[in-house]
């Protein structure tokens, strides 16, 4: 995405409207005993996590790392979309799971560790979009990760802000694309994975 950073330089249209919602690491207590630890993860999230020459790197995927050779077990990394993530740690597949915003229904569902990031949604436009503000996205097509703290926020939002369409992806090439096709007038993703991808 980077190499189409010409198309988006400069329309990243941050709108700080700062959730004080934290990004954490979250395990469960299935796999107290066992000698993996088994991750579930959207590794469609750079610089969090993605895949690169054919191998998972990113920043989520060395804490993962790192909190498996600290308790002596083999990393096994299981990638989806981001909307079966939380189902999949609810039903024991893995153990756990991360790069999730903490709100009231999720501390109420599952344990999490200290928020290790805090961040702030943003949105994604076109250089020619007319979108400046949070008033602008009346009538448009916003993109959100399906499942994501960002469709919740454009739900929670609606009202405030809209009447506007919402979009969801299970990939961000997915978001991207359309985005520069005209299919969708904006997208909102946290702050510092839309300042690595433009």
């Amino acid at each position: 995405m980077k190499g189409n950073a010409r198309v988006f330089k400069l329309a990243v249209c941050f709108v700080s409207f700062s959730l004080l919602l934290s990004l954490s690491f979250t395990l469960s207590a299935h796999g107290a005993e066992k000698k993996y630890l088994r991750v579930g993860m959207n590794a469609d999230s750079p610089p969090y996590g993605f895949s690169k020459g054919g191998e998972l790197v990113g920043l989520e995927i060395d804490l993962y790392t790192e909190a498996a050779k600290r308790m002596g077990r083999e990393l096994v990394i299981t990638n989806l979309p981001w909307a079966g993530v939380f189902p999949g740690l609810q039903a024991g597949k893995w153990d756990a799971c991360g790069n999730a915003w903490v709100n009231k229904e999720r501390l109420e569902m599952m344990d999490f560790a200290d928020p290790w990031m805090r961040a702030t949604l943003g949105f994604a436009t076109r250089q020619d979009s007319k979108i400046n503000s949070l008033a602008d996205l009346k009538n448009k097509i916003i993109g959100a990760q399906a499942g994501s703290a960002d469709q919740r926020w454009l739900e929670d939002h609606l009202v405030q802000y809209g009447p506007y369409e919402i979009k969801t992806y299970d990939r961000v090439v997915d978001q991207v694309m359309d985005l520069q096709h005209g299919r969708i007038h904006a997208f909102v993703r946290d702050k510092t994975r839309l300042l690595y991808q433009v």
